[in-house]
């Protein structure tokens, strides 16, 4: 196998032909890059063989959960559930604050009163 711009496509072609949208191609290739760089670096290979291929992004559609959304998730976690269950809902929380926006607000600062 070569990494060149043709197994890139061929990889595209792949990610879209099982139904990921064109942020999700655009990412993995993102990712892609960073191991490419880290080959550079470490010499075990000497050029971005990547280097002209341009993935498309587009305008991602962002849900914001609104303040009741989120009154309704803290009151759950502050309730009466299991450890397992409170686990679960704390790692959705942690998604929350790097991943998602909280009605257009930092995340972090947004979400920092719930008592974890």
């Amino acid at each position: 196998m070569q990494l060149n711009p043709f197994f890139w496509r061929e990889y595209e072609s792949h990610l879209i032909g099982i139904g990921n949208n064109p942020n999700t191609v655009h990412k993995a290739f993102r990712t892609l890059k960073v191991f490419i760089y880290r080959a550079i670096e470490q010499g075990i290979i000497q050029a971005n063989p990547f280097i002209k291929v341009r993935v498309e992004r587009k305008e991602g559609n962002m849900q914001y959960l609104t303040r009741e959304e989120l009154a309704k998730l803290e009151k759950l976690y502050t309730g009466f559930l299991t450890k397992d269950l409170k686990k679960t809902l704390r790692v959705f929380f942690i998604c929350l604050l790097y991943r998602t926006p909280v009605f257009g607000h930092k995340r972090i600062e947004t979400c920092a009163h719930i008592p974890w």
